[in-house]
């Protein structure tokens, strides 16, 4: 699996900024059984983003969209209340972008929040 993994983030050039695990589309960052995962992610990212900028032109710029999908995607409790701040995460995960840059990486980010209607709003644009 992991080699299939390889492959597909060899040819990679946007990438999705949320942490899965099995069963689970989008699982809080900060809870200590997803530590594991996390750090698989972030290596993935890294490597797939280092590929790209060996492909890349100079002024190419790459996507890293993190995604905050409806709750269904979240871990929640029986309520169906999510159980982290998922909006928290996506700037935490924005934090590892800035990690990924120091290594030469060029993204372009944009972060965007849903409010309670669903409008979207710019939160960061360009980089």
């Amino acid at each position: 699996m992991q080699a299939l993994i390889e492959r597909a983030l060899d040819h990679a050039d946007s990438f999705q900024g949320r942490v899965a695990a099995r069963g689970q589309i989008q699982v809080a960052l900060d809870f200590p059984q997803n530590a594991k995962r996390l750090r698989l992610f972030l290596d993935w990212w890294e490597q797939g983003l280092r590929g790209w900028r060996a492909r890349a032109a100079d002024a190419d710029r790459v996507v890293f969209l993190c995604e905050l999908g409806p709750p269904d995607y979240a871990t929640t409790d029986a309520e169906g209340r999510e159980l982290s701040d998922r909006w928290q995460e996506a700037l935490a995960l924005r934090a590892h972008e800035g990690d990924l840059v120091a290594t030469g990486v060029r993204l372009k980010a944009t972060f965007i929040r849903r409010g309670a209607a669903g409008r979207g709003r710019p939160a960061r644009s360009g980089r």
